[in-house]
This record gives C-alpha cells, sequence and structure tokens, in this order.
C-alpha cells in the first residue's frame, strides 16, 4: 500500500520492480511470502475462468492483478493472511472497478467486514462448524 501511497520515489520504482523480479526469479524470497504467493498464483488462476474479463492466457493482465492485490492484501494484513475464497469476493470488485489500486482498497473495505470469517481461530468458522456436524 506505501507504494499507493507515495511510499516509493516514482524514479526508484523501477528498479525496486526489478530487484524484487530477480528476487522471486531466483527463489530467494521468504519462505512464508513463497508459500502465499503460491496459495494465491493457483486460486487467481481458477478464479471466473468462464467470464471473458479472466479468461484466455494465465498471465492475463486481470489475473495477474488479482494476484498482485490477494498478495499485497496478506502481506499487509498478516493477521488475516490469505485464504482460499478471498479470489471469489475479489473478483467482481476488481471486475467492476478495472484499476487495480482502487479494487485494493475496496477489497480492504470489504475485508474488514469479513476477516472473521477467514481467520482459523474465528469463533464464526468454528460455529459454522458446529452448524455442519450436526
Amino acid at each position: 500500500m506505501a507504494v499507493y501511497n507515495g511510499g516509493v520515489e516514482p524514479s526508484m520504482r523501477s528498479q525496486l520492480r526489478y530487484r524484487w523480479q530477480g528476487l522471486v526469479s531466483a527463489g530467494t524470497v521468504p519462505e512464508v511470502l513463497s508459500s502465499i504467493m503460491t496459495m494465491v498464483r493457483k486460486d487467481a488462476r481458477r478464479t471466473d475462468r468462464a467470464v471473458k474479463f479472466y479468461d484466455g492466457p494465465d498471465d492475463n493482465s486481470n489475473i495477474r492483478a488479482l494476484f498482485n492485490i490477494l498478495t499485497t492484501y496478506a502481506v499487509n494484513h498478516q493477521n488475516v493472511s490469505y485464504c482460499q475464497g478471498m479470489s471469489d469476493l475479489l473478483s467482481p470488485i476488481l471486475y467492476v472497478m478495472k484499476k487495480e489500486s482502487e479494487a485494493y482498497v475496496c477489497f480492504c473495505g470489504l475485508m474488514q467486514r469479513m476477516q472473521a470469517n477467514f481467520k482459523p481461530e474465528s469463533r464464526i468458522i468454528k460455529t459454522g462448524f458446529r452448524h455442519l456436524r450436526k
């Protein structure tokens, strides 16, 4: 989010992006982040593929935007991180908003209300499982 708020000098952004991509391709990303990225990438590739906005190759710009938003959210909200199903909440937001930065802000607002559904220790989840057992 710092980049969206001007946290990185514009002249430095391309250098940082290049360096980050180098770390990712070299496999030197911390294990926790690598795990998050793997989960998000799998889910982003499966999200709403029957919808024209997301169809086509896996490097479709809209699939990439899903990946970027979900990964950024997971890294910046470590108390929630990433959980399967978040891509289904984000998909219609991105479809309507179109811009990655605006979709991210809207998704964060939605997740403020919904995050209890995605925390493993959540009472909401435990209650849901109790209902399923009955």
